[in-house]
């Protein structure tokens, strides 16, 4: 679905406060780049969610992150840390992750604008 049929408010609502050491992005970092060299830290990733700023190969190391979830995952992103659906969806857009159950989990949350 396009970036706009997320812009919607529950989309762009944030469910939890900013965690100061995003601890759940650390973790999944950890676990599923953990042979990455230079891997960045959860605050990185979370800097990279809300900012759509990206260094040299940080877009691969995004891509990885986002295309090797569970979809139970997914929804804990914006559950644990100031993410939200959108920022997501962006990341997911901007990384060109094209995985099944990344378009499915984004889809349900997906309103045609307007």
């Amino acid at each position: 679905m396009p970036l706009e049929w997320f812009g919607h408010p529950v989309g762009k609502t944030m469910l939890a406060e900013v965690d100061p050491d995003h601890v759940f992005l650390h973790h999944l970092a950890a676990k599923h780049l953990a042979n990455w060299k230079n891997r960045p830290a959860g605050k990185e990733f979370y800097h990279m969610f809300v900012t759509d700023e990206y260094g040299k190969g940080d877009k691969l190391m995004m891509r990885k992150l986002l295309a090797d979830f569970h979809h139970e995952m997914y929804p804990q992103l914006y559950r644990r840390d100031a993410i939200s659906i959108w920022h997501i969806a962006r990341a997911a857009h901007t990384c060109r992750v094209r995985r099944g159950r990344l378009s499915w989990w984004s889809n349900l949350n997906a309103r045609k604008p307007g």
